[in-house]
Parts: structure tokens; C-alpha cells; sequence
């Protein structure tokens, strides 16, 4: 499975809505600062997470974002699949490639099977639980 940053920069801006979103929405700009990305790539990756259903976004000067679905329940594989798209580990074999036979499709087959399942058990909440455990000072407040 080769991706992109863009899935790996979209699970750090939904850690960062989800540990500074409170009551509160949270801004590109607040974004932008905590994780050093341009707020003009973050917009774009915010596009593909409200069109998923992620983030709710609100416009204006006191706009923002927050999650709109329990951080438990979103996992690393939906981002990588709003992201990125296609999650297999191989493209489309063209015909007569010797990797269309089918002990070979089985093989990579499994693979992707193997890295979808690993990233279907890991969510967000998880991730941020387990940053906030060894990073986090005590004081911290979601």
C-alpha cells in the first residue's frame, strides 16, 4: 500500500481538533500552528474530511472545526480510504503479467487484507490516548 502524506497529515489534524475542540470549534489557524502545515493544505484535507462526514466545519470569524463522530470509532483506515482512496497493495495488474496468476493475486491479495485489518483496529481515540499518555503534561485538558 503506497500513500501519500496527505493521510498521515489528516490524522494529525483530526488528533489536533479532537485534543483542542472541547466545546469549542477550532480554527485552520490554531491548526496550522500546533502541527507547522499551511492552512491552504489543511483546508484541502478539511474538504475530504466533512465530505466523509468527520468534521463539521462552520465559516466566518468565529468558524472552525470539531468531529463529528466519536473518536472511537474512527479508525486509520478510514482516513487512509477518504485520503488515498484505493487501499490495495498492488494497482491493477495488467494482463499477461505473470503477477495475474492466481497463486501470486492470492499473495498480494493477503497482504492488503493484512494491512487493512491492522489499521481497522487502530482509532483515533487510541492514538490520542496513547500520545497523551507519554507526552501530555498531568494539567492537560481535552
Amino acid at each position: 500500500m503506497t500513500t501519500s502524506s496527505r493521510a498521515y497529515n489528516a490524522t494529525r489534524i483530526l488528533l489536533c481538533i479532537f485534543r483542542f475542540q472541547g466545546n469549542n470549534l477550532v480554527s485552520k489557524a490554531l491548526i496550522s500552528k500546533q502541527e507547522k502545515l499551511s492552512a491552504a493544505y489543511i483546508g484541502q484535507i478539511l474538504v475530504q474530511l466533512r465530505g466523509a462526514g468527520l468534521v463539521y466545519g462552520v465559516r466566518g470569524v468565529n468558524g472552525g472545526y470539531r468531529i463529528m463522530k466519536d473518536s472511537s470509532e474512527i479508525t486509520l483506515l478510514d482516513i487512509l480510504q477518504i485520503t488515498e482512496g484505493n487501499t490495495d497493495v498492488i494497482g491493477d495488474v495488467p494482463r499477461g503479467c505473470r503477477c495475474s496468476e492466481p497463486c501470486l493475486k492470492c499473495l498480494w491479495d493477503g497482504a492488503g487484507k493484512t494491512l487493512r485489518d491492522y489499521f481497522c483496529g487502530i482509532t483515533l481515540k487510541q492514538l490520542h490516548d496513547e500520545y497523551a499518555e507519554k507526552h501530555l503534561p498531568l494539567n492537560y485538558i481535552i
